[in-house]
């Protein structure tokens, strides 16, 4: 019964920060308040996605066609620069201008479909599966239920950003140090005696 209240309150949080941030949009949107680089950008970002106009989304497309070239291993690390050059076309100057050089596909699946392939994408999609089945299965025998939402959300959220940008220094930093705190405290350590318990030490 407690879990259950708990739950309903926690997806009604939830359901209020969205409400009040699409209230803000559509209050933006009318006129009632002013424009914000917030706003701004989340419908610049809508418009490019939406519309294949984009130099991004022209360069995912060129991703695809270079991964098809490669499908299993990919074309090595690092290559997206090479690849950028090989398969660049005429037409891509409506969009993409001649000066403008891509190193990265600004999407973390696209450069691991070119870097390692289909083999390296299921590598790195098996790590989030991994960290969040231990984070969902483990959290409730140590800690609430609330923190294995928490941790998800973090997850969800580097990875929705990887999707349409690259990694830095700073959501590398978020990402290990949640990768290492669900591995510290979700993963049971084997001990000698095999039991899944941490090992005891004498007391003094």
């Amino acid at each position: 019964q407690k879990q259950a209240q708990v739950r309903q309150a926690l997806l009604f949080g939830i359901f209020l920060i969205l409400l009040f941030f699409l209230s803000l949009l559509l209050l933006t949107k009318a006129g009632y308040l002013p424009e914000n680089p917030v706003s701004q950008r989340y419908e610049a970002l809508w418009h490019n996605l939406l519309g294949e106009n984009d130099s991004r989304f022209r360069v995912w497309q060129l991703s695809l066609e270079a991964w098809k070239d490669s499908p299993i291993f990919g074309h090595g690390l690092d290559s997206f620069s090479y690849i950028y050059d090989v398969y660049y076309r005429s037409d891509m100057l409506k969009v993409i201008p001649e000066t403008l050089f891509f190193d990265r596909a600004h999407n973390k699946a696209f450069d691991l479909l070119i870097f390692s392939g289909l083999i390296g994408l299921a590598s790195y999609l098996s790590i989030f599966a991994a960290a969040a089945h231990a984070t969902w299965k483990h959290a409730k025998e140590r800690f609430s239920r609330f923190l294995s939402i928490t941790l998800l959300a973090l997850l969800m959220a580097y990875f929705t950003q990887t999707m349409l940008s690259i990694d830095t220094a700073t959501s590398y930093i978020l990402f290990y140090f949640v990768l290492a705190f669900v591995a510290v405290n979700f993963y049971p350590r084997q001990s000698m005696d095999g039991q899944g318990k941490p090992p005891s030490f004498p007391k003094e």
